[in-house]
């Protein structure tokens, strides 16, 4: 099945013991998570979920101060390996899920990485509370196909669950393939000023709520969702998925979106306007017919690319060839005027 309807496996995935200590980065404040650019003016847009579930909205502002999706790091003491890091992912909703009083994540959140920020996904992570929950890793189905994992309808993923298989074998184990969404490893708050900085410091037009809607009997407070897993396992996931060397360096783009079914991807993608709009061609259902064959840039859901543990984006890699050229100009005049 394609990712406009993904079918998320229901397998029970097995875990091993390995020398990473968890490290819980994922709570606290906006202050300490480093905000995920997209190339459009806004992360995402208000109001644009596609299946009527208010707390599977993903929202953004439009200034870039309240944004939908960050990231953090940690370098595990500062060592020199990333086998001992964890990297955890933030996204704001639009309102607490959950059927009881205790608020609870109950549709899925998809976090797609394309390694290198060759325009196409590489793994997927996917997270929820729902029947106990899970942090889960997807590998891509058709990996280094020219064509394939660039948009919604040429990208198809399965649960990644090499424990125990030749693979995982030859590498010596060590991996943990599922996590529960337990404390160390998952948070699941409401926006106010210990979560938000930009509340805390009083910024302009700071809210908890910030598509403004007043449900009768219902809690719109917007909500954080953060997860963390540790490097050691991401790298081997994207290894064993499309083959790709993921490292202190490489470059990073990332795809955000969430799911109210178990098995279909369906709800809010983030960075894209869900809403109809006449003079955006790029507008509305995501997942429709009229839309789902665009790649992920053209959607604007690709965001702008980092490092694992960077806090600004990575230049592309055209830039850099301007960036040298000027350089190269630079030289080349000040060495014919000494010749001169």
């Amino acid at each position: 099945m394609y990712f406009w309807r993904i079918l998320l496996g229901f397998q029970l995935m097995g875990t091993t013991a390995h020398a990473v200590i968890a490290l819980n980065i994922i709570g606290g404040s906006t202050a300490n998570w480093t905000a995920i650019d997209y190339p459009a003016a806004r992360s995402d847009y208000l109001d644009d979920q596609q299946t009527g579930h208010i707390p599977s909205d993903l929202v953004g502002d439009i200034d870039g101060n309240q944004v939908a999706f960050y990231k953090t790091y940690d370098d595990g003491g500062g060592t020199a390996t990333l086998n001992d890091d964890w990297i955890g992912f933030r996204a704001r909703l639009a309102a607490p899920d959950g059927q009881s009083g205790t608020p609870t994540w109950d549709s899925n959140l998809l976090v797609g990485i394309d390694v290198g920020s060759d325009r196409d996904m590489d793994i997927f992570l996917v997270t929820t509370q729902k029947s106990g929950g899970y942090i889960r890793y997807y590998s891509v189905d058709n990996p280094n196909v020219v064509g394939q994992n660039i948009s919604p309808a040429t990208t198809s993923v399965s649960v990644l669950n090499p424990t125990g298989s030749a693979a995982d074998v030859a590498d010596g184990g060590g991996f943990t393939w599922e996590r529960s969404p337990s404390s160390s490893y998952f948070d699941y708050s409401a926006v106010d000023s210990i979560t938000d900085h930009y509340i805390a410091d009083g910024g302009v037009n700071a809210t908890d709520n910030l598509d403004g809607l007043s449900r009768s009997n219902k809690d719109d407070t917007d909500f954080f969702l953060s997860f963390q897993v540790d490097m050691l396992t991401l790298i081997e996931a994207v290894r064993l998925s499309t083959g790709d060397i993921l490292d202190g360096s490489t470059s990073l783009s990332f795809v955000l979106g969430t799911s109210i079914q178990d098995n279909a991807f369906n709800q809010d993608m983030n960075g894209q306007n869900g809403n109809s709009d006449p003079n955006d061609p790029y507008s509305g259902d995501p997942y429709s017919q009229n839309l789902k064959d665009f790649t992920w840039d053209e959607l604007g859901a690709a965001t702008e690319s980092f490092t694992a543990s960077g806090v600004e984006p990575v230049p592309e890699p055209a830039h850099y060839g301007i960036a040298l050229g000027l350089c190269a100009l630079a030289y080349l005049a000040k060495r014919s005027r000494d010749v001169e």
